[in-house]
């Protein structure tokens, strides 16, 4: 703890023997990492890629397209447990959002009216889609 660079005297939690403490108080400050869960429960957290090559994927992109005019895909960090026991089984993962992405997770999250209605055409083009891929 003593070697690394610091911002200032105290910054490092360690108070030198000139400094007067309290009896039984700690000199040199404590970090404590505790993890709430069992091993179990943090190995089902493993991040996830979605197949670009699937079926689903290009008939997501061709309905995105399709509704607006554009497509930009992008990844964001997360993990989400449950769906990449799915990916492992063999499903074909495909994760999308709609809405504002500026409040995702926030206190206010909100979506419109008119994204909903997009999302509808989106997820209905993309069950054509593969329906008529299977037909």
């Amino acid at each position: 703890l003593e070697l690394l660079p610091t911002k200032g005297t105290w910054s490092k939690y360690v108070l030198d023997e000139e400094v007067t403490t309290q009896p039984n108080e700690l000199r040199r400050g404590l970090v404590e990492i505790k993890w709430q869960g069992d091993l179990a429960s943090f190995q089902l957290y493993a991040g996830i890629a979605v197949s670009l090559d699937s079926e689903g994927h290009k008939a997501l992109v061709q309905s995105c397209r399709e509704t607006y005019s554009v497509v930009k895909p992008f990844s964001v960090n997360g993990s989400l447990p449950l769906v990449k026991m799915m990916q492992k089984q063999g499903f074909d993962i495909q994760l999308c959002g709609f809405g504002v992405m500026s409040v995702y997770h926030g206190v206010n999250e909100y979506c419109t009216f008119e994204d909903m209605r997009k999302a509808h055409e989106v997820l209905l083009r993309i069950v054509c889609l593969l329906e008529s891929s299977t037909a």
